[in-house]
């Protein structure tokens, strides 16, 4: 059995824009595998449902070699629901993998590195602009009535 660590990574950043929620639909693929019945390998249909995900952006400020602050964006993958809360400006904690992934666009292959979220958790929340609050009713002076 093949069991691979994978390193798991804790960053604290802010949302760049309100998490996107994203539709992978279903797919089916077919394998090669072995029937014990028969005794021999056959192909097989395997499917797996149409799910959604989230996908939003990290901003993680940090310093270079001369001591010049810089920020670095990084591509969060939410495929939990973790993200589901949380807008835009929030500062949250999240743990997870980087991963590699490859895709070609206009029949030129490019490489996206992300992080695959397993936690996440909000450390402090923006302060979001509310509806002015309805002005009080003004109250009218008592008159002292004369005596």
């Amino acid at each position: 059995m093949n069991s691979q660590r994978t390193l798991q990574i804790t960053l604290y950043g802010n949302l760049g824009a309100d998490p996107e929620t994203k539709t992978l639909r279903g797919r089916t693929v077919s394998r090669e595998v072995y029937d014990s019945i028969l005794d021999d390998a056959v192909v097989k249909d395997f499917t797996t449902p149409a799910r959604q995900i989230r996908t939003a952006s990290l901003a993680v400020n940090g310093q270079d070699d001369l001591g010049a602050k810089i920020t670095r964006w990084i591509r969060l993958v939410d495929l939990s629901d973790h993200l589901a809360t949380y807008r835009k400006g929030d500062r949250i904690k999240v743990r997870g993998y980087f991963r590699t992934r490859l895709y070609t666009k206009d029949g030129e292959e490019k490489t996206i590195r992300e992080l695959v979220l397993t936690a996440a958790s909000l450390e402090k929340m923006k302060v979001r602009e509310e509806a002015a609050p309805a002005p009080a009713p003004k109250r009218r002076k008592a008159r002292a009535e004369a005596a």
